[in-house]
């Protein structure tokens, strides 16, 4: 908890952005785990996380997921920030 740094809340999605398996953005590193295009959780760490590598070279600064229920994901996140 104590490396977010901010959480956002985003969406909608193109189709492409959440069909398949986790994503990786080649701009900015960031992470996705999606199975809607609706709406999702932006989470911001101040410090890159693993992922996606199994060696963990590549550090992600940001997930985004898509889950039930986003608003109450969010304010959980921001409440212990």
């Amino acid at each position: 908890m104590a490396n977010i740094t901010d959480v956002a809340m985003t969406g909608p999605y193109a189709f492409l952005k959440t069909a398949g398996p986790a994503r990786l953005a080649i701009t900015d590193r960031g992470l996705t785990f999606a199975t809607n295009g609706d709406r999702g959780a932006l989470i911001s760490f101040r410090t890159p996380v693993r992922g996606l590598d199994p060696l963990g070279l590549l550090r992600h600064p940001e997930l985004t997921v898509t889950v039930a229920e986003v608003g109450r994901l969010t304010k959980l996140l921001r409440a212990h920030g």
